[in-house]
């Protein structure tokens, strides 16, 4: 079987407006590809044992699947949540017509400033690549001082010290590998803050790695949701290759800005209605709705995580954030992306 590669070429600022020109054009899946690199300090604590890429370029490339075979192409991110009327459908009829598709929603996005607009194109790949193409660039790699990622094809890896939590991911359905910097930000505020015992609420959870690495590392009682049914089937087998239980987690698709209320019903069945910890690791404009609703979800004295947020975008997060009445215990920063571990008072 044969799929088509589109590719966008822009740079770093402006990665949010990108990624809503493809929503909005029904594109719900898509890579995006940079080269901001790491310290050597990063590097030295996340990558043990693995050299890293410490150069750094302001150039990203957004990437778009699809294959002939498909009437239609509406998957997740993997961290995304969007409104309803981002939603709609996008329906593939030939490779001319969507790249007459994406060119003119670029020209329209930047009629004012023809000079900032990306650049477009396709290649027609064979499924033989796609089958090995995370295989090239996931290896196992260490996320922080006792977490470990690896890909279901690899073994436990010889760095990989005993007391070490190994989370095994199947990243063959695009729904994330835990390798870009905003689910390394969760991840580090997720071990400074989270006890054994604790309920956590992954939103926009996409393969599940960070409620997958909570249950690992000692919560009591894990819910997962995204926007997209086949992210929950990924989450499902990702939680059996981590021999996590069933009994220990919850994973349901529901969008929790337009169906607030059908999330409460649902945690109703699972008997958890407030969590010790939420975490949302989606785009800045969403985390700003968010906060008028996740409150409610959050334990008196809860936690709070929110990544994937541009560092232009954390003062316009932040803000949102203390409006709604949320201590911000630690802003960190890693490349050019921001991450804010909160308190609900």
């Amino acid at each position: 079987m044969q799929w088509v590669e589109y590719t966008i070429k822009t740079v770093v600022s402006e990665i949010d407006k990108i990624s809503f020109i493809l929503s909005e054009n029904g594109f719900d899946s898509f890579e995006i590809k940079d080269d901001l690199g790491i310290s050597p300090e990063d590097e030295k604590r996340m990558f043990t044992d693995i050299p890293g890429d410490v150069s750094h370029s302001e150039d990203v490339e957004f990437v778009v699947y699809s294959t002939e075979e498909e009437t239609e192409n509406k998957f997740s991110t993997g961290s995304s949540l969007r409104d309803d009327d981002l939603l709609e459908t996008f329906h593939k009829t030939s490779i001319e017509e969507t790249m007459k598709l994406l060119e003119n929603a670029l020209l329209e996005a930047y009629s004012d400033d023809a000079s900032k607009r990306p650049s477009l194109s396709f290649k027609v790949r064979d499924d033989s690549e796609w089958k090995d193409k995370y295989k090239e660039s996931f290896k196992a790699f260490r996320v922080t001082d006792d977490i470990v990622i690896k890909p279901m094809w690899e073994e436990r890896p010889d760095f990989a010290r005993d007391d070490d939590i190994v989370v095994t991911i199947n990243p063959g359905a695009g729904f994330g590998t835990g390798m870009h910097d905003t689910t390394k930000l969760c991840l580090t505020a997720l071990d400074s803050c989270m006890k054994s015992g604790d309920t956590v609420l992954d939103i926009g959870c996409g393969s599940g790695i960070l409620g997958i690495t909570a249950l690992l590392k000692g919560a009591g009682y894990g819910v997962l949701m995204d926007i997209d049914e086949l992210a929950i089937d990924n989450v499902t087998e990702d939680m059996e290759l981590n021999d996590i239980k069933a009994g220990t987690y919850h994973a349901f698709r529901a969008d929790i800005l337009s169906e607030t209320e059908r999330v409460r019903d649902e945690l109703k069945k699972v008997g958890v209605q407030k969590f010790d910890v939420v975490l949302a690791n989606i785009l800045a404009d969403v985390i700003v709705l968010l906060c008028d609703v996740v409150r409610d979800f959050i334990k008196p004295g809860g936690y709070f995580i929110t990544s994937g947020i541009l560092i232009e975008k954390a003062d316009e997060v932040r803000e949102a954030l203390l409006k709604n009445g949320f201590e911000i215990v630690k802003q960190t920063e890693s490349g050019e992306w921001t991450s804010f571990l909160c308190k609900e008072n």
